[in-house]
């Protein structure tokens, strides 16, 4: 179903039925939007603006496919008082330029598959799984992210200082799918906490720490893959599994290691003599 280009207003909007409802033009929201379970909102690069006082819906499965959305216009529906996604639905972001990661809601699934930088405008939270494209580039702004899903697949990112990811979900993978040989993945500081496992395995993922990590309580990690950490303070409260590849301390000041009670590191490096490098709390096991 296409929206009729000549119609720009609209007070409460209920998208339902089935597959897809096409804008065709700008849109002004003066009521609510619901999108109901099954939907799809393809805004075809148009805006979708409320008067700030109302409510915007995502129920079940449903998805809003963004299209040239372009930067400085924030790629989502804007302007809303509320906005309640479920933590099934899915926002796609797909324009072929730069675009701008709206974050005044929290996600449901997120994929960020613009054909250049996605910038987030504040604090980004996604209930349900993040992915992104081999074209996309990630720029946090500043920001701090949270993520809540099974699969975060983080690409092409590299960290503003004092920035944190954070892992908030039950059972979560972390990942690079990029098709390089190796897969950097980049963070100031990195949170995993939530509950559960926390899956740090990918086949070429190399992960590189440069301020802080931290394993909350009750949290196991599996890791079978290269983890650089140059960074200040490394915290081990949960269970932290090394099976395989090297764990490398290598910050040019000093670092300060508790490995915790519970964990298994394999090959373990030392490097860089610009400070001591201390560890507390308990001893290694390697």
């Amino acid at each position: 179903w296409n929206i009729d280009p000549d119609i720009t207003d609209f007070n409460n909007l209920i998208l339902d039925g089935s597959g897809y409802k096409y804008m065709n033009s700008n849109l002004t929201i003066t009521g609510d939007v619901t999108i109901n379970d099954a939907i799809t909102l393809d805004m075809n690069g148009n805006s979708m603006t409320g008067t700030g006082t109302e409510s915007f819906t995502m129920l079940g499965s449903s998805r809003v496919i963004t299209d040239d959305i372009a930067d400085p216009l924030p790629a989502f529906p804007t302007a809303f008082g509320t906005y309640s996604l479920a933590s099934t639905s899915r926002v796609t972001l797909n324009g072929s330029g730069d675009q701008v990661v709206y974050t005044t809601p929290t996600y449901g699934r997120l994929d960020v598959y613009s054909n250049n930088n996605a910038t987030l405008d504040g604090n980004l939270d996604v209930d349900g799984d993040f992915y992104m494209n081999d074209n996309a580039v990630l720029v946090d702004g500043g920001f701090d992210m949270n993520f809540g899903g099974d699969v975060i697949d983080i690409r092409d990112y590299t960290p503003t200082g004092g920035t944190t990811v954070t892992l908030d979900g039950g059972d979560q993978t972390l990942r690079d799918d990029d098709a390089t040989s190796i897969d950097y993945l980049d963070f100031a500081n990195l949170v995993l906490g939530g509950t559960g496992t926390k899956d740090l395995t990918g086949g070429q993922d190399y992960y590189r720490v440069s301020e802080e990590f931290t394993i909350n309580n009750s949290i196991t990690v599996d890791l079978s893959r290269d983890f650089e950490f140059s960074g200040t303070n490394f915290t081990n409260n949960g269970t932290l599994n090394h099976t395989a590849n090297t764990i490398n301390f290598n910050g040019t000041g000093v670092q300060t290691i508790n490995p915790g009670a519970n964990h298994s590191f394999q090959t373990t490096r030392f490097e860089n003599a610009g400070g001591t490098k201390t560890i507390t709390g308990n001893g290694l096991n390697i």
